[in-house]
């Protein structure tokens, strides 16, 4: 903040630390945050986290800049992530002012940082909250705000490639499924394979294939070799090796490319799936829904416009020329009931 060099007492990581949830103390005292409404609607209590929900532009920071000046807290940690630029300075000098800055601890992090500054400010935030709230002093932590927080994390799991979690999480559940099924199922502990026969009610026991024990084994143990064969040259590469994946994108170029393209499964499900369907869908569009569809509906409109246009030019709003069309009428009338009724 251009106020010279930060003179420090103590180190602590950013992280944090835990403890024993049963040590930590029941939320018996209230904390006066301030503000009388949320006082004697929604008291808080010591210990308590409380989530504020909001739209853009409703008071929010206003808000948190009067819990900052008027909370009995004795200190207030104020973790402003992924703001605008401009809203971090208005929020120290306007919002917060001299009297909220002067027990007030203001980490700033605004939205041009990367994601991981971002997500590192709000930990660092929760780490001097965490020193002083040893110190035996009431502490209130004030963060705007959670949801960029998670905007940060979620922007990094996608620079590391990293499915989102409606791909991962069925995988998880299968991976853990299996583990389970597998370690109940190992014929050393069972004797057999408990799992042998669990679908046979629905497909029949018929033509089944019935392995020996020792087949089963090894099959366990080239999973195992295989799944260890690819941690170890994850380590190998990326921990033990200084350059990481350098020399080996330089050695085998050809199987880097396979590999960074994921065995090019998008190319191919594009070219002999998407394409083929596009191409389909144009043509679709092109010659029934253009051609066709429209062509009859706007057929259908330019008649009925052509027969409006015909029908208007007899309305010309002369009283007489209504009195000779009546009468044409009248007289049509009775020339029908006159020869053509028997």
């Amino acid at each position: 903040d251009g106020k010279g060099p930060i003179h420090t007492e103590a180190r602590l990581p950013l992280t944090g630390k835990t403890f024993n949830p049963l040590s930590r103390s029941p939320i018996r005292e209230p904390l006066d945050v301030g503000v009388r409404a949320i006082n004697a609607l929604l008291s808080v209590g010591r210990g308590q986290r409380l989530g504020l929900f909001s739209g853009s532009g409703v008071g929010k920071s206003v808000l948190l800049g009067m819990m900052t000046k008027y909370t009995d807290a004795d200190i207030t940690v104020v973790a402003l992530i992924g703001e605008r630029g401009r809203e971090v300075k208005e929020f120290v000098e306007n919002i917060l002012g001299e009297e909220g800055m002067a027990r007030a601890v203001v980490v700033a992090v605004p939205a041009d940082h990367p994601p991981l500054r971002r997500m590192h400010g709000a930990m660092l935030a929760t780490s001097i909250a965490e020193y002083f709230r040893d110190q035996g002093l009431k502490v209130l932590l004030l963060m705007d705000s959670l949801t960029r927080f998670a905007q940060a994390q979620r922007e990094i799991a996608l620079a590391i490639h990293e499915p989102p979690a409606t791909m991962t999480l069925p995988l998880k559940v299968l991976a853990v499924l299996s583990f389970i099924g597998g370690w109940v199922g190992i014929p050393i502990i069972s004797g057999a394979n408990i799992f042998d026969g669990f679908l046979a009610p629905v497909f029949g026991g018929a033509g089944e294939a019935h392995h020996e024990v020792l087949f089963e084994l090894a099959m366990m143990v080239v999973s195992l070799a295989i799944a260890g064969l690819g941690i170890y040259l994850a380590y190998n590469l990326f921990v033990l090796n200084i350059k990481g994946g350098a020399g080996y994108v330089e050695r085998l170029p050809g199987l880097y490319r396979l590999l960074f393209n994921k065995y090019y499964i998008d190319e191919i499900y594009n070219s002999l799936i998407i394409q083929p369907i596009r191409r389909v869908s144009l043509r679709l569009w092109r010659d029934f829904d253009d051609g066709m569809v429209d062509a009859s509906v706007n057929g259908a409109g330019g008649f009925v416009t052509l027969v409006g246009d015909a029908v208007r030019k007899l309305q010309t709003g002369y009283v007489k020329s209504y009195a000779v069309m009546m009468l044409v009428g009248v007289f049509a009338i009775l020339l029908y009931l006159t020869t053509g009724v028997k």
